[in-house]
């Protein structure tokens, strides 16, 4: 069933729990039974409230007698606090600020943006040892965009589509491979095919989840013991901003006094419309309507585009300038469009 729009917050979609045990029993576990001291060290850089991960390590769990440990970093803090009941180890934070050591599994479902998928697949598969395993969840037609890194530093790489009707909505892909040792010059022809598949139709019998997919499962290898670094790697935008404070002009009286308005100040209308640059000048000193702006970010984009008139039979082109502004909360990480 099409999942509520609930759950859909600052570009999370959930795994639906009945693609987990199929993504569990395609995965084989090699015990390493000389090594006492080996475990299982599995991943979730965009873990919601860990509820994917959660499902496919208690599933693989049952397959195995060496440890499982998990880890999960999530950017949004009442998810990240409901990952922690279901994880062993989460940090609150952002994905590209988390020093994480190497994992032996990595389940990746990145934000479905169109655009960004790719990065979070390079800063992820930073985290992945050698021969380790990914597992990827992302829409089909973003393949094309993941083809070439996918091919360089894969290989074994399976495609399989969630079935009816769990991808009626966003129609996603589960992506396994294991990763090499080192970039590969020649998957050229492995990333054509994925080229290939991206733009064809959903439903080619290649591509679905298969019974005799257990005959030939993807392997992983546990690792040592020893616990990876795990911890942010840099500081906050707040906590930055309270420390400045405490420094330099944020200190002067005569540069504190020229940040607020004057006393009894009011909004009022001036006396031309506000151009591009005025605008943008309100959003880089963080002011809206006389007022400073706390815990939140303005940012913008301008797009030119070109519209074509006919003047006393000429065409003229004039060239029109779009500006979009966005506003993020720091508190719930919730975005507004503002223009």
């Amino acid at each position: 069933m099409p999942r509520p729009e609930a759950e859909i917050k600052a570009g999370f979609y959930a795994l639906p729990e009945s693609i987990a045990p199929l993504i569990a029993e395609r995965i084989e576990l090699k015990e390493e039974n000389d090594d006492p001291q080996k475990t299982y060290r599995v991943i979730d850089p965009c873990c919601g409230e860990g509820v994917a991960l959660d499902l496919i390590t208690k599933r693989l769990s049952l397959t195995t007698e060496v440890p499982m440990v998990t880890y999960g970093i999530e950017l949004q803090a009442d998810r990240a606090a409901a990952a922690a009941q279901r994880l062993e180890h989460v940090l609150h934070g952002d994905i590209f600020a988390a020093e994480t050591g190497l994992f032996d599994i990595l389940y990746l479902n990145p934000p479905y943006d169109g655009r960004i998928e790719v990065r979070f697949l390079e800063r992820a598969m930073d985290m992945l040892k050698d021969a380790g395993l990914a597992v990827l969840v992302v829409q089909k037609k973003t393949v094309r965009a993941l083809s070439k890194l996918l091919a360089a530093h894969f290989h074994n790489l399976k495609v399989r589509e969630f079935p009816m009707p769990e991808r009626a909505v966003f129609g996603q892909v589960v992506i396994t491979a294991s990763k090499n040792p080192g970039y590969v010059a020649m998957g050229e022809k492995i990333s054509k095919e994925l080229r290939a598949y991206a733009e064809g139709d959903f439903g080619r019998e290649l591509y679905q989840f298969r019974t005799s997919d257990l005959s030939d499962r993807i392997k992983v290898w546990p690792s040592a013991s020893s616990a990876p670094d795990f911890q942010l790697s840099r500081v906050s935008a707040r906590e930055l901003l309270s420390a400045a404070r405490q420094h330099g002009h944020w200190t002067d009286e005569l540069f504190t006094e020229q940040l607020e308005p004057a006393r009894g100040a009011i909004a009022s209308r001036p006396l031309a419309p506000l151009r591009m640059g005025h605008l943008a000048q309100y959003c880089a000193a963080g002011l809206l309507n006389n007022s400073r702006v706390e815990d939140i970010v303005i940012c913008g984009t301008a797009t030119k585009t070109r519209a074509t008139h006919k003047d006393e039979e000429k065409e003229v082109v004039r060239e029109k300038i779009e500006l979009t502004v966005m506003a993020l909360d720091l508190n719930n990480w919730t975005t507004y469009k503002i223009n």
